[in-house]
């Protein structure tokens, strides 16, 4: 699989199949913003993950929360990647679709 030039977003992201997910995608070309609760975890997973590539962003907080909810998470992949291919929860390997409002 290839994913060059894709942006995801993967909550649940600092650990377990989430983790796992974002390793992938940034394996196979996909630059990743994963989002989590806890802050020193999702920067732990971040540098493992993608070290000072620059392919892996985090943002820390509830999913819940307004603040960095979902739309904080889509604001951010964009502000910092330029846009939005895959939104995942992080419990399946994701597929890339651009139907309906990707890059």
């Amino acid at each position: 699989m290839h994913f060059k030039d894709k942006v995801a977003i993967v909550t649940g992201g600092s650990s377990g199949i989430g983790k796992e997910t974002a390793k992938r995608l940034v394996a196979h070309g996909a630059s990743v913003l994963i989002g989590g609760r806890d802050e020193a975890k999702l920067q732990s997973a971040a540098a493992e993950i993608g070290g000072t590539s620059g392919k892996v962003r985090v943002l820390a907080g509830d999913i819940s929360s307004p603040a960095t909810g979902a739309a904080a998470l889509v604001e951010s992949a964009e502000r910092h990647f330029g846009g939005l291919d895959k939104f995942d929860s992080g419990t399946r390997w994701p597929s890339f679709t651009t139907q309906g409002g990707g890059r």
